[in-house]
């Protein structure tokens, strides 16, 4: 018995060592445990901050091609669906790789190795010329509700669930994208859970159109200093009364220094390519007595190119022109017997007469617009008339034919091309004809202070312009731009003729007071300081 008890005092030690043990091996597990979620977490940080820095290189190389295309500025390419690294054509799909090699940027990949993706807003793609383009065009995305998205830049990240087919040639979108976002439905989210890990960046119509905006802003500026030089102005030139852009003729008038930037300063002539397409049957279509050498099909139906003919805005809307008498003559193709065919044209006025159309310009009417008569019987107009002479190598009438317009006479006339003002002859100012094609004409308004409008002194004596926010003197501008942003709540639809559906807060009341701020969901207007002419 002696033997057994001095082991009694030493079992409350072993059971102290065990609960020790037991502890130290909680703890430790409970390290592990936050050691490895704290890895996970640091993973997930590490693949993020590399997707979102790529993704937003991607981001600014798309939107400086939008700003910067010559042609539609704030268009985007389509996506590419042919692992090509380019564009792909029109028409195109709104999601597919992005065309890396179109926008020169290296094959940009995400933290699991895979190619970035890209949607876009149909509205926004690359498209024909006579499809305009400005701020007043919405993006279609939607990415978590917010319904302003023009375009969105995915980061695949690693396959998840049934993405088990992925491949560099796969072009399926579910293969890549996750939940919301390989529906193609327009529709995009960029919350990421256990069964969607897209990271994905937005590109919206104001991020785009703000660098458009100064671009047109620029064109804008140029057209009022070509104004002064063309003209011989001192000053700044009056503006054209602010209206409704699709019935104003933005034509200066005497008085006013607060509206539209003047395409025309007066009724002026210019020189103006244009196309005269007819299609016309009736009794004032005749041939000439004895003529063999034009049958009636050529004269009721041609179209013929006038060069370098006359023509100045008519007074009425911008699509309506007057054109003085102009000819045209044709060496090729002729019958036998002709050397000459020559074309007279007279068709004087194309605003008032009933049955006139305006049509939007083709691709092909560089900054210009086309105004006719179709499918309509014409007023009685004996000014307008079409005459076509036949010579021969003599120059000596062999035939010929007249078209005169008269009650009894219809069809189709159309006049195509005409350059819309003097400054933008697209041959001589090819860069900036897509000011007019797209419409910016529309939306944008000027002011000119008092002391620097037309027979002032050019200085702030008789009175400048107030910019609130702007430079620290606020009161010292000789003329500002503006361009108007999408349009905010609750502003009217537009085209309108009110000001404040175009311009906010302070620039909309016609003061000499206006006010530069931070783009948000109150204010977008685009802004520049104009220094004396």
């Amino acid at each position: 018995m002696m033997r057994g008890c001095p082991a009694l005092p030493f079992a409350p030690r072993q059971r102290g060592a065990a609960l020790l043990i037991m502890a130290f091996i909680l703890i430790a597990g409970a390290g592990i445990l936050f050691t490895s979620r704290l890895d996970v977490g640091s993973l997930r940080l590490a693949r993020e901050t590399k997707d979102r820095k790529v993704l937003l290189r991607a981001k600014q190389a798309l939107i400086a091609r939008a700003v910067l295309d010559a042609n539609i500025p704030g268009s985007l390419p389509c996506p590419d669906n042919d692992n090509d690294g380019d564009a792909d054509l029109l028409p195109c799909a709104e999601v597919g790789r992005l065309p890396w090699q179109t926008l020169d940027l290296p094959e940009l990949r995400d933290y699991a190795g895979e190619i970035l993706w890209y949607a876009m807003s149909g509205n926004y793609m690359d498209r024909p010329a006579s499809i305009p383009l400005n701020s007043d065009v919405p993006g279609e995305l939607t990415l978590d509700g917010a319904d302003t998205v023009v375009a969105l830049v995915f980061a695949p990240g690693v396959p998840l669930g049934a993405q088990t087919q992925r491949g560099v040639n796969s072009t399926d979108v579910s293969q890549f994208l996750d939940g919301e976002n390989a529906d193609v439905d327009g529709i995009y989210t960029a919350l990421t859970n256990d069964t969607q890990n897209d990271i994905v960046v937005p590109i919206t119509a104001a991020e785009i159109m703000s660098g458009v905006h100064k671009r047109a802003m620029s064109i804008a500026e140029d057209l009022v200093r070509a104004h002064l030089t063309d003209y011989g102005f001192g000053n700044y030139i009056w503006l054209a009364p602010f209206d409704n852009p699709v019935t104003t003729n933005f034509m200066a008038a005497a008085g006013v220094r607060e509206g539209h930037v003047p395409l025309h300063v007066t009724g002026q002539n210019y020189s103006s390519d244009y196309t005269v397409d007819w299609s016309i049957t009736g009794p004032g279509v005749q041939l000439n007595p004895g003529s063999n050498s034009l049958n009636l099909a050529e004269l009721q139906d041609n179209v013929q190119t006038v060069l370098g003919g006359t023509c100045a805005n008519a007074g009425g809307p911008l699509d309506s022109f007057n054109c003085l008498p102009a000819s045209t003559v044709q060496t090729a193709g002729l019958p036998p017997g002709v050397s000459t065919r020559t074309f007279d044209f007279n068709i004087p006025a194309f605003v008032g007469d009933s049955g006139v159309v305006i049509s939007p310009p083709s691709a092909l009417q560089v900054g210009s617009r086309s105004v006719g008569m179709a499918g309509a019987v014409f007023a009685a107009s004996p000014d307008w008339v079409i005459r076509i002479t036949d010579r021969d190598a003599g120059a000596t009438v062999v035939g010929g034919g007249t078209i005169t317009f008269d009650n009894a006479t219809g069809g189709d006339l159309a006049v195509n091309g005409i350059h819309l003002a003097p400054e933008f002859d697209p041959v001589q100012r090819p860069g900036d004809v897509w000011y007019l094609q797209n419409n910016w004409h529309d939306l944008i308004y000027m002011a000119v202070a008092p002391g620097y409008a037309p027979g002032a002194p050019n200085n702030c004596a008789a009175g400048c312009l107030t910019l609130l926010n702007g430079p620290p003197a606020i009161d010292d501008k000789p003329a500002l731009l503006f361009v108007a942003g999408a349009p905010l709540p609750p502003a009217g639809p537009r085209p309108s003729a009110t000001l404040s559906d175009y311009l906010e807060d302070d620039n909309a009341n016609g003061d000499d007071v206006f006010v530069v701020n931070f783009v948000s969901p109150v204010f977008n207007d685009s802004v520049r300081i104009l220094a004396g002419p």
